[in-house]
């Protein structure tokens, strides 16, 4: 391959392609948003312009789909997108930065696709949040909850083990329902046998004709098998008669696939650029003083250097306030130091010097 072809390539991975086929066609669904509630969410927290601008682009990017595959993959392949076949353009990629309310926008982007569930805009189907690891499903939970104290019409929880006894008992569409799991114990009959802790998943148990809409939160992270796990989860969206969808959200994109399906970015430099997160500064050269494992008086010296340097960030910025603070748009942000260590539960731990 020539050098020009071979970076032609590399720009095109690196293309938001998804972005670019809705920029000139979100205006079309204005009439649909309209008949949307997008910004409540609870007591204390009220969605941000970026978030509902991501929300529109999800509710845009699934209709699009819903209503015309075939165009949709037309779209692909006029930006210059190969390699992709029709089956795969059931995805709408989130490229949204730590720190700036993933979780809100996707428990949000569930009532929103019951509303329209009801309003029969779109086709009614079974929402899947699958998330990494416990520690971020029991946040899920905590937020859905919060959401419910405030919302008329709630949300309904069910594990995604549960899924059978729910599904015979009950219609799914009868309440808003949302089924929730971990995706790394997505797995075939084979291995769920061998699990002793009973907690993978055989993903087969949840095909449907019809397939699913599946909710990612950094479902992209995991172990060697995670390719594996994606063919998975691509195969429970799709379908017998490949009519699923799949939001994928995440804070790092590096996957070519990712990023061509990328329907809006609000990653960490968007997000800093415009306000909502922390500049940050990293004192590699301050390290160096830590590569040797016997305290020494450099080690100190560079501790202190690094509390007056936070201390006087902390008076800078108090002067800013005093001066902007009839201006609420110059507000900045608490300085946060953040300290990073060789070891920290040994009596040695360069930590403990702090």
């Amino acid at each position: 391959m020539s050098k020009t072809k071979s970076a032609q390539k590399a720009t095109l991975e690196k293309k938001l392609i998804l972005k670019e086929i809705l920029a000139p066609k979100i205006q079309n669904f204005e009439s649909l948003f309209a008949s949307l509630e997008f910004g409540s969410f609870s007591h204390s927290i009220s969605l941000q312009e970026y978030q509902i601008a991501a929300l529109k682009s999800a509710i845009a990017a699934l209709s699009l789909y819903t209503q015309s595959p075939d165009s949709l993959y037309q779209n692909y392949l006029e930006c210059g997108l190969e390699g992709i076949t029709k089956e795969q353009i059931n995805t709408a990629s989130f490229w949204m930065a730590t720190g700036s309310g993933k979780s809100i926008v996707m428990i949000k982007l569930i009532a929103l696709l019951h509303d329209l569930f009801g309003l029969k805009t779109l086709p009614a189907k079974p929402i899947m949040l699958l998330v990494p690891n416990d520690k971020i499903l029991e946040q899920f939970k905590a937020h859905i909850k919060e959401y419910n104290t405030y919302q008329s019409k709630t949300i309904t929880l069910k594990d995604l083990k549960d899924y059978e006894s729910v599904s015979y008992g009950t219609s799914l569409f009868d309440e808003n329902i949302v089924f929730i799991g971990r995706s790394d114990l997505l797995d075939t009959s084979e291995n769920v046998g061998k699990d002793s802790k009973a907690k993978r998943l055989n993903y087969k148990n949840f095909l449907r004709d019809e397939g699913w809409i599946v909710l990612l939160d950094e479902a992209h992270k995991g172990d060697s098998k995670d390719s594996v796990r994606k063919g998975y989860i691509r195969e429970l969206a799709e379908g017998k008669n490949n009519k699923g969808f799949i939001f994928n959200f995440s804070a790092t994109f590096s996957d070519s696939f990712d990023l061509q399906t990328c329907a809006f970015n609000y990653n960490l430099e968007k997000f800093n650029l415009q306000g909502y997160g922390k500049n940050i500064a990293v004192l590699d050269s301050d390290l160096k003083a830590f590569r040797d494992k016997e305290k020494n008086e450099e080690q100190i010296v560079k501790i202190l250097e690094s509390f007056i340097l936070f201390c006087a960030i902390k008076k800078h910025r108090e002067n800013i306030m005093q001066k902007f603070s009839k201006n609420l748009k110059l507000a900045y942000h608490q300085p946060l130091i953040i300290a990073v260590a060789d070891k920290v539960n040994t009596q040695d731990a360069g930590i403990k010097l702090y």
